[in-house]
């Protein structure tokens, strides 16, 4: 018989409830989520799905300053992190930053290739750097993925 670890009760909840606040946020109640995502964080310092995810709603919450924060520590704390880039990236985007945006995109697709909606924000970025033909390529791999997803 192989024995599994049992899971940690707090890894666990803790795990529910950042589920829980992520899906608050896709639906629109922003403020709970972020008071949620906060309270995480306070007890998972190290963990930089938590500040990936406070980063996020906090981009959508008009706290850019506050998700910038939360995006970098992310991103020191893992690297590997495709969504935390692109979450940047989003966020460098909104603040009118092309230049910055592009280069925390290109980031993302070199970490996640497979991912199409990377593709996609790379495209937006490129558009608005004024580079319209990486914009087409781009938004030509995000068409191929996209494309290839369908049955």
């Amino acid at each position: 018989t192989v024995l599994q670890p049992i899971a940690d009760d707090a890894t666990t909840a803790d795990q529910a409830k950042m589920a829980y606040a992520e899906a608050l946020v896709k639906t629109g109640d922003i403020e709970t989520g972020v008071t949620l995502l906060t309270a995480l964080e306070q007890r998972n310092a190290n963990s930089a799905g938590v500040h990936r995810a406070l980063g996020e709603a906090l981009a959508l919450d008009n706290n850019a300053e506050r998700a910038r924060q939360e995006l970098e520590t992310a991103i020191r704390m893992d690297p590997e992190d495709a969504q935390a880039y692109d979450a940047l990236g989003r966020l460098e985007l909104a603040e009118g930053d092309a230049t910055a945006a592009v280069a925390s995109l290109e980031h993302a697709v070199k970490l996640a290739a497979q991912r199409s909606k990377l593709h996609h924000d790379l495209a937006i970025a490129y558009r608005q750097a004024s580079r319209p033909e990486d914009a087409a390529r781009e938004m030509q791999q995000y068409e191929a993925l996209s494309t290839a997803k369908l049955p």
